[in-house]
């Protein structure tokens, strides 16, 4: 695999969460999906992914207008003329873009090494909406047990809790089925719509328009 690099690559020495998203998700999970993002924004945390989808381009507009790190991950050849809104990240040393084809567009196969780079690249994995059908169903699997650490990691119902440093409005983290799982897994599972997740949803749409 050729590599190609843009920006800090200091930021590879980051602890770094991945961001998964599959195509087809519901509108609630896309609420969560905010909250999760404005935590991470706020909490500064290295946030890795291809940011190719759309929730997962939203979510990059909105990391963007913090001053936490990200790596983006390209499943094409490095650009040619770099996106006005990444300028300025990259002048801050806030952003490292790698290119990990030399393909001129993202197909199948390249997003697949993409994606399997990320997962290699990432301390922690987001999934977001994968189902047995979605193309990131062999990644969850493969990378369950990568871990030394095995317990699975949910986001549940229930009183504000700490999620690796941070904190996440209405979710509790809860440690179950010990043995199989790794921690390096995050499952998103529904719950009530908060007014932040309304307001990301108003943010983002503004950004986009």
């Amino acid at each position: 695999m050729k590599m190609e690099y843009l920006g800090n690559r200091e930021l590879l020495k980051l602890r770094k969460t991945a961001f998964l998203v599959s195509s087809t998700i519901s509108s609630e999970t896309v609420l969560q999906v905010y909250d999760w993002a404005t935590e991470m924004r706020n909490r500064g945390a290295c946030v890795i992914s291809g940011f190719s989808s759309k929730l997962e381009q939203d979510v990059l507009h909105f990391l963007l207008k913090g001053s936490q790190p990200i790596i983006i991950v390209l499943a094409r050849k490095m650009y040619k003329v770099i996106p006005d809104e990444l300028k300025e990240p990259l002048a801050q040393n806030q952003l490292l873009i790698i290119s990990v084809s030399n393909a001129i567009r993202q197909s199948k196969m390249t997003a697949m090494t993409r994606n399997r780079y990320v997962c290699e690249m990432a301390d922690r994995i987001l999934f977001v909406g994968v189902t047995e059908q979605s193309s990131l169903y062999p990644y969850k699997n493969e990378y369950r047990n990568k871990l030394e650490k095995i317990y699975d990691t949910i986001w549940q119902k229930g009183d504000p809790s700490s999620y690796d440093g941070g904190t996440l409005s209405g979710l509790k983290v809860t440690d179950v089925m010990k043995g199989g799982v790794s921690d390096k897994i995050i499952f998103i599972f529904p719950r009530k719509i908060s007014l932040l997740s309304f307001l990301f949803c108003i943010f983002a749409f503004n950004i986009k328009s």
